[in-house]
């Protein structure tokens, strides 16, 4: 019999197939994350710039700036007329 796990609503939920899904880091990791790097930069937790989350959000799932970039060029011709 396949795990299952309760969800709010009462409902089971087969989580077998989770462990085969990618890991991503949660808000809470990306914000603690964030208010290290500032710290590291000399700067308060709470005094945390966009880059500081750019490059959290990049260690964390491993996204590289090249697959970024990557992926901003395959959809500029879905914005632009």
């Amino acid at each position: 019999m396949p795990p299952f796990n309760q969800t709010s609503g009462g409902q089971s939920v087969d989580t077998s197939q989770v462990a085969d899904a990618p890991s991503w880091p949660t808000r809470r990791q990306v914000h603690q994350r964030t208010g290290e790097l500032a710290n590291l930069d000399g700067r308060a937790p709470w005094e945390i710039r966009h880059s500081d989350y750019l490059r959290a959000r990049r260690e964390l799932t491993g996204e590289t700036d090249f697959q970024r970039q990557e992926s901003l060029l395959e959809h500029a011709d879905d914005v632009l007329p």
